[in-house]
């Protein structure tokens, strides 16, 4: 992903955590294998390519889901956190299941200094989350040579405090740690570089810190003229879902009110909100990852066998072979009998030193321990009393206010009902009146109505005379109509008669006449022959 891109502009569907239409990763997969099953995702061999930084065991059941198909293959990118279950899932399911760790991909991501020396810094550490980690973990004292385990090395914290704080200390204008678990030995030599150090109880260190955040980014703007930079020395795994909500929205303030971030942590801290902001607004958001740059502020703890015991010295011959230089290598293991025959010497010393020292240190932290629960108790007791007449006094003045209550709804009922039987009965003699009025319009129209009918039937009688003496004349004329027809009829019956007679008359002359023909033809024939 090139710098300044979100992965938006990438082709990526990006979803915010904690959004109403947000889908957990969980349902994301149980659609995506439902779609398939549905036939909307076509058929034929398929792949599901999961990038996440840890498989919890909801996940994990999504993912075997997957492979209870006939034509789903998965490919896991995560990191070594999770080997044994991924190791698990290729033996159980060589063929459809790979893997790769991403921690020698995100090194290679984050592994650039961010370029902000000339902005104003605020640099805040959780010095739990860098100590613990580096102390705890089975494969960074890996990287400091001669190292056997985490206890052979020691931190320079002036170094720490050169990267974290750049290059102008008076660029920087706060430089807080906080520390809950932490040796106080250590969190002292943070005092000593003019750090605020400021311990917390276990359950309180992230609020603590939260809360100095939240004032921060209320009370300071940045400016074009005077650009600030936030500085995070700390990573964001393991915290709760409630601190990842906050921390989440605290980085969006920061970005939206123009600071410039930089997040300095280990690899395997990191995790979805820290990588989520920096993946989001490259051009404001820088992670840096302190893996890459362990050498530069640890150091082999001094008097470490494998401190004083170098290797075995070579030197070249003159036919190119090496040999092993014998003068060197015996020196190096007088040095080793010396320095262990010093440490043999300084053993009870120590041993008795550090006991009475450590004795007095429990012996200091009981008193303080037992003077702090006398101090707690009494001020746990003198806020029980302050709360308990906080209630009292509570409750008193909602009984009061209950009651003031109580008497103005009555009062405003009654005054109520009252105007409501008003109201009624003005409105009962307005319908009476409105009443009688159309009764008696309903009168007048039934008298007009009758009136109008009355009117109907004479003229109805009128009409009814005259129609009765058109008839008639009517009828008169359609019967001398009717006789004037039938003597036409009859006349001309009888002229079809005549004609007819004076037609039969014409045949019957001129078959007569026909009839002499033909005999006067006959008889001619016959002469001739």
């Amino acid at each position: 992903m090139h710098r300044g891109s979100t992965p938006t502009a990438q082709g990526w569907d990006v979803r915010h955590k904690g959004a109403p239409e947000h889908r957990t990763l969980e349902n994301l997969l149980k659609r995506n294998l439902s779609d398939d099953g549905n036939g909307v995702l076509g058929d034929g061999k398929k792949t599901l390519l999961l990038v996440v930084g840890e498989l919890t065991p909801s996940l994990l059941d999504r993912v075997e889901m997957y492979f209870k198909t006939d034509n789903w293959s998965v490919e896991f990118y995560g990191f070594r956190s999770v080997s044994e279950v991924s190791d698990r899932l290729r033996a159980e399911y060589p063929s459809r299941f790979r893997s790769a760790y991403l921690s020698r991909t995100i090194k290679n991501l984050l592994k650039g200094r961010p370029d902000s020396s000339g902005n104003e810094r605020f640099v805040f550490m959780n010095l739990d989350s860098i100590m613990e980690t580096l102390f705890r973990s089975n494969t960074l004292y890996k990287m400091i040579p001669g190292a056997a385990s985490a206890r052979d090395i020691r931190v320079n914290f002036s170094a720490v405090t050169k990267i974290a704080c750049g290059e102008d200390q008076a660029k920087v204008k706060r430089q807080v740690a906080t520390y809950a678990t932490t040796n106080p030995l250590l969190a002292q030599k943070l005092v000593d570089l003019k750090w605020e150090v400021d311990k917390q109880a276990p359950t309180a260190s992230m609020s603590a810190l939260v809360e100095i955040l939240e004032q921060l980014v209320s009370s300071t703007v940045p400016t074009p003229q005077e650009p600030k930079t936030l500085v995070l020395v700390m990573g964001d795994r393991g915290l709760t879902v409630s601190d990842r909500m906050v921390w989440s929205r605290l980085l969006a303030e920061f970005v939206a009110k123009q600071w410039h971030i930089e997040i300095f942590s280990w690899v395997r801290t990191l995790s979805d909100e820290f990588l989520g902001a920096f993946l989001n607004h490259r051009d404001q958001v820088l992670v840096y990852a302190l893996d890459n740059t362990l050498h530069v502020f640890t150091y082999l703890k001094p008097g470490s066998l494998t401190n004083t015991t170098a290797g075995p010295t070579f030197k070249l011959a003159a036919d190119g072979t090496e040999t092993i230089d014998l003068p060197a290598l015996q020196q190096q293991m007088h040095q080793v009998q010396v320095a262990f025959i010093a440490m043999q010497a300084d053993a009870a010393t120590v041993r008795t030193k550090y006991q009475k020292d450590i004795n007095t240190q429990l012996q200091q932290l009981k008193s303080a321990f037992e003077l702090q629960l006398r101090e707690q108790r009494n001020g746990f007791d003198a806020e029980y009393r302050r709360l308990q007449d906080d209630f009292e006094t509570r409750l008193r003045k909602q009984e009061d206010a209950f009651t003031a209550s109580r008497q103005r709804y009555e009062k405003d009922t009654e005054r109520r009902f009252c105007t409501m039987e008003n109201t009624i009965a003005r409105l009962r003699l307005e319908l009476k009146n409105e009443a009688e009025h159309q009764y008696d319009q309903c009168q007048s129209d039934i008298a007009a109505v009758n009136s109008s009918m009355e009117e109907m039937s004479r003229r109805l009688a009128r009409n009814m005379a005259i129609h009765e003496r058109k008839n008639d004349h009517i009828w008169d004329r359609v019967q001398d109509s009717l006789r004037i027809r039938r003597e036409k009829c009859a006349e001309q019956h009888n002229n079809l008669e005549f004609r007819v007679e004076q037609q039969d008359r014409k045949q019957q002359i001129a078959a007569e006449e026909a009839g002499i023909r033909h005999a006067q033809d006959h008889q001619e024939l016959k002469s001739d022959h």
